[in-house]
């Protein structure tokens, strides 16, 4: 399970921290082509000097987007 805090949602869009310099290059990377293999997922960008991911995804599966956040481990 990972941890993740969501710093600013709107319907369609959210932004999720993970912290400052928790996510390495590389995990971004992987965290990115994973989120994008998701059905609800329309883009995908990871900081990863921030740890944020910023995403836009059809909002009519918001609940499936977050049940699935949840159990992601990164």
């Amino acid at each position: 399970m990972s941890s993740f805090t969501i710093a600013h949602d709107i319907p369609g869009r959210m932004r999720i921290l993970y912290g400052k310099n928790k996510l390495s290059s590389v995990q971004g990377e992987v965290l990115k082509k994973d989120l994008y293999a998701w059905p609800m997922i329309e883009s995908v960008e990871v900081i990863n000097v921030t740890g944020s991911v910023l995403m836009l995804y059809d909002k009519a599966q918001k609940g499936l987007l977050l049940n699935k956040l949840k159990d992601l481990d990164i």
